[in-house]
């Protein structure tokens, strides 16, 4: 693994690269060569490296792109600089009421059981679905 790794990160990634890798640590998986456990411990490293080396390269790199202008390919990745809209709502009275509503109605649905009549339509109301969903957490030391 450690061959494969230093080989991704010397040499150009292409998605064929990226495919024979996740077959081999896949491989070495099923043949008992790495337990779950351990290769899942190894990812949650490797994942935590690589957010922090993003956050350092991240501005820097979208700096860097400017030079190229909106579209442009650097050894075999395709690069676009993109824009993306956000609106912030929070200075409309009529939405922060309603999303206190929103919040209110959410609580009481989670709060219920089974289905109650409202008192004052008779309209049933129906708890929240809940689902549940099994994970794996893991705290590198």
């Amino acid at each position: 693994m450690k061959t494969e790794i230093a080989k991704i990160l010397s040499n150009e990634i292409t998605k064929s690269d990226i495919s024979t890798f996740v077959n081999k640590i896949k491989n070495q998986l099923i043949n008992g060569e790495i337990t779950a456990l351990e290769l899942f411990t190894k990812i949650q490293g490797i994942k935590k490296t690589i957010e922090a080396i993003e956050k350092v390269a991240k501005d820097k790199a979208l700096e860097e792109a400017f030079q190229y202008g909106k579209m442009f390919t650097i050894r075999n990745c395709e690069f676009t600089v993109v824009y993306r809209n956000s609106f912030d709502f929070t200075h409309d009275d009529m939405y922060n009421r309603l999303t206190c509503e929103i919040k209110e109605r959410q609580d009481m649905l989670k709060s219920i059981s089974k289905p109650i009549a409202d008192p004052d339509t008779g309209e049933i109301i129906y708890p929240a679905l809940r689902k549940q969903t099994e994970y794996l957490t893991v705290k590198l030391k």
